[in-house]
């Protein structure tokens, strides 16, 4: 909302007419609810990422608009006289068509990537990038059908153009001195992109940007025997407690993580877990530290022997890659749990991790029973105790039956199941000397078993895991403890292998890397096939050096690590800053070729021409983007680090663009008319 005000605050203040600017913005919310109906029928929803898509296009969207108003406009206040109504609108419209269209397409096939990326950036960008391609597509189509039929209605009275003006004058000077001083410009731009370039190692490398909102998962497992009563009412007095914390904004609570009575089964009636979000701004670990102080108390109350966890989470369903993730292989139980004991240990160590896991820790109370001497000389079959024993612990499957042409399973059980061990004791046994209870034939002891125990490849494995407590820290923390890993003398027949988050990092850079290296290219054909050459892309991609500048320098200052949104925001901008050049490159292209313009001058009438509407959809775009910067939203890929590399990379790379490019385009031109001359 706050978006759409500052762009219409932006063209307004540009253009200063009221109708010219409501004509602009109307591409808005015709382009808004076109995407929104074509992801429907594709059969996306809202979610984060279709709205994080439309929300990050709202200045792009406008920008198409903008170009096309703003010539209509400029063509009103200096052509007014000769052409009227709909010749002047089709005569504007018409020279900067070819501009607006093939900025839209590079933008398009800057995102088309997206979503053609594998692994996790994939899954989350298909959606986001569709969003933003439909949106931005729509919006071209506005601006070529609806706005010039528009402005040829309501611009009925513009005032005459004035030739000049404090902006234009003073870039004119500025372009006409850079052109003069080429050596000090591009000397300058080297130094600005190395320096840049050099604040990546002061930045940190992290899957999301530091920062989360402040979750808690509180895991509450009680005695095995326990059933769903009393684990909920276990869960109701974590529920009271939590409403009584002035810093919770809402939780939610899953009792039972598998079904089944408890001596049948690793876990369910007996487990519950309540998943908790507080409002922003709370200090999550120094409040984890005091659930997991107060709360014990409070559910022994209720129920004694039962255990209580909390630790620090993620808001529900989002990665933030802040997790290393120990993986530990063996052939034999026992090296396999001593070698995960070492390795947690290890990681318990080490302060730069917290929430350390050993899911060989995760054992549950069993029954085993083993046969005595009575039982083996009264020939008591093993298998015929297990059934027994079975069936009173679960329902037995007794085949199907049809009813009305429908199949019904049918399913056999005891009126009461077995839920004690003294239950379990006197269950009967037929012998050769008739019943006998279980204890007389068996000897019954308790003993913990592993939960679960995981396989791949035919081998027993374990994970071990940990999180990073500084998100922009995870390489060197990963780094770090696969060293001491190494150091440690292991079982034989061990082996260990690290993931986690370095692994969703690096997985996720090389995508977006190569995401980036296709959408150039395909950018340079789009160019290639506009302008119908070779030497006027290449020129424009170089405005592309200069987003490193801009998108570093802002993620630097204001304290954010380069991360999967960033990378985003960067692809996002090889769109954007095409868009300016081609505008400014396409009318120098016109002056000279057409208006037969000598180089110099050319540059310069395009530069003052195309000042104002490239400083409008620049501005436009940043401004737009400034509610998400300024949320402090870090914990999706639509966030606002992505936000701020955005505005700081458009905003160098627009002034640079304005200067740098018309400097290296005469520099290319004169170069390859001196060598012509040289040919001739």
């Amino acid at each position: 909302m706050y978006g759409t005000l500052f762009c219409v605050l932006i063209i307004f203040l540009f253009l200063r007419n009221v109708r010219a600017t409501l004509i602009s913005i109307i591409s808005l919310p015709i382009s808004i609810f076109a995407t929104i109906a074509v992801m429907n029928q594709m059969g996306y929803t809202l979610n984060i990422m279709t709205l994080g898509g439309i929300a990050v296009s709202i200045g792009r969207i406008v920008d198409d608009s903008i170009v096309v108003i703003e010539n209509i406009y400029r063509w009103k206040q200096e052509k007014g006289e000769q052409l009227k109504g709909k010749e002047l609108a089709f005569q504007a419209t018409r020279e900067v068509i070819g501009a607006v269209a093939s900025s839209t397409v590079a933008m398009i096939v800057v995102f088309a990537p997206l979503a053609f990326v594998s692994g996790i950036i994939g899954e989350f960008f298909r959606p986001f990038s569709l969003a933003v391609v439909i949106s931005i597509l729509t919006s071209l189509l506005v601006a070529v059908m609806l706005i010039p039929v528009l402005g040829s209605k309501f611009f009925k009275r513009v005032k005459p153009h004035k030739q000049g003006g404090r902006l234009t004058d003073g870039f004119e000077k500025v372009i006409r001195g850079a052109l003069k001083r080429k050596g000090i410009v591009l000397g300058a731009s080297v130094l600005l992109l190395i320096g840049s370039l050099s604040l990546i190692p002061l930045l940190g490398v992290a899957f999301l940007p530091a920062g989360s909102v402040p979750t808690a998962s509180i895991g509450i497992t009680l005695p095995s025997k326990s059933g769903l009563e009393q684990t909920d009412k276990v869960s109701a007095k974590v529920e009271s407690y939590l409403k009584e914390l002035n810093e919770t904004e809402s939780y939610s609570v899953s009792i039972g993580s598998s079904g089944g009575n408890p001596l049948a089964s690793s876990g369910g009636k007996n487990k519950a877990t309540v998943t908790a979000q507080f409002v922003d701004g709370t200090d999550i670990d120094q409040l984890v530290d005091r659930m997991n102080t107060e709360l014990p108390a409070i559910v022994t109350a209720e129920e004694e022997g039962t255990a209580i966890n909390v630790k620090a989470g993620e808001q529900e369903g989002l990665v933030t890659g802040n997790n290393i993730d120990v993986s530990v292989f063996a052939n034999n139980a026992d090296n396999l749990a001593k070698a995960a004991q070492q390795i947690e240990s290890l990681m318990k160590q080490s302060s730069d991790l917290k929430d350390i896991t050993n899911n060989m820790n995760e054992v549950s109370p069993k029954w085993v029973l083993t046969l005595n001497q009575q039982g083996i000389d009264a020939n008591v079959s093993p298998l015929l105790i297990m059934q027994l024993v079975g069936e009173q612990l679960r329902p037995v499957d007794a085949g199907t039956y049809t009813i009305d042409n429908k199949d019904r399973d049918i399913t056999l059980s005891y009126d009461r199941q077995i839920t004690s061990r003294e239950e379990l004791e006197n269950v009967q046994v037929p012998t050769v000397g008739g019943l006998k209870k279980l204890k007389d034939v068996a000897d019954i002891t308790q003993q913990n078993a592993w939960i679960q125990v995981n396989h791949d490849d035919g081998k027993m494995y374990a994970q071990i895991s940990g999180t990073v407590k500084k998100s922009d820290e995870v390489s060197a923390v990963t780094k770090k403890i696969e060293d001491n890993i190494n150091s440690l003398s292991l079982p034989s027949g061990v082996e260990v292998t690290i993931g986690g988050g370095q692994q969703m990092i690096a997985e996720g850079f090389v995508n977006l890397g190569i995401a980036m290296v296709v959408a150039i290219g395909l950018v340079f054909l789009v160019m290639s096939m506009t302008f119908g050459g070779l030497l006027t892309p290449l020129i424009i991609l170089s405005s592309l050096l200069f987003i490193p500048v801009g998108a570093l320098g802002a993620l630097f200052v204001t304290g954010q690590s380069l991360s999967m949104s960033g990378m985003i925001g960067m692809l996002m901008l090889i769109g954007i800053v095409v868009t300016n050049a081609v505008v400014l490159l396409d009318r120098v292209e016109k002056n000279r070729k057409s208006a037969g313009m000598p180089i110099t001058e050319a540059i310069v009438e395009a530069s003052k021409t195309r000042l104002r509407p490239i400083l409008m959809t620049a501005f436009a775009t940043m401004l737009a983007l400034v509610p998400l910067a300024l949320s402090g939203s870090s914990t999706s890929l639509i966030s606002g680090g992505l936000a701020i590399t955005v505005i700081g990379g458009l905003f160098t790379s627009t002034l640079l663009t304005l200067i740098v490019v018309p400097v290296v385009y005469e520099l290319a031109w004169r170069k390859r008319k001196t060598k012509e001359a040289e040919t001739f």
